[in-house]
């Protein structure tokens, strides 16, 4: 497996985006505890609550990658693609970009941990002994990284063929119930 790497500064505007992002939710949190001491409580338990889930996404995605790089050098990976999407100025990350003899696969890595169920996209988590619907499922996620790469490859290789790409997303270290 070939291991290529994109722009600095397309990385460096995706980041961008991400802190902007963090920054306002930051603020929506801080505000709906009432600003003050409990909205500066609030702020450091969402920026601790970023760091957590930041790290436990990064070892899934290493520990993914570290898999696909023993496959042939017939094939390209890029880790943390970062694409152009319709909204201009505005961007999405695909956790792993395969190009290969099969295609082109866009993979989404989600590290999570407990019980899980998913029909469809339909996904919801086990907390306790209920079951809560998750509200942005991976394969919604997988599906807007499909139609938003499909749209950008276009402009530089119009008339690929409608099944070349494939996105998949997967539960590292986790346990799936099944449907």
């Amino acid at each position: 497996m070939k291991i290529r790497h994109q722009s600095p500064a397309l990385k460096d505007s995706f980041l961008a985006q991400v802190s902007q992002k963090k920054a306002e939710n930051r603020q929506a949190t801080q505000e709906a505890l009432g600003g003050g001491f409990f909205g500066a409580i609030g702020g450091a338990m969402f920026e601790f609550k970023q760091v957590t889930n930041q790290f436990k996404g990064s070892v899934g995605e290493w520990g993914i990658s570290l898999l696909l790089k023993s496959l042939p050098d017939s094939r390209v990976m890029f880790n943390n693609a970062v694409i152009p999407t319709m909204r201009s100025g505005k961007f999405t990350e695909i956790d792993h970009l395969m190009i290969g003899p099969g295609g082109v696969f866009l993979i989404e890595v989600k590290t999570w941990k407990g019980s899980f169920s998913a029909y469809k996209d339909n996904w919801k988590r086990r907390e306790g002994n209920d079951w809560v619907a998750l509200s942005n499922s991976p394969s919604s996620q997988s599906a807007y990284h499909e139609k938003m790469f499909q749209q950008w490859i276009n402009a530089f290789v119009p008339n690929l063929p409608n099944n070349c790409i494939l996105a998949k997303s997967g539960i590292s270290g986790s346990e799936m119930v099944g449907n």
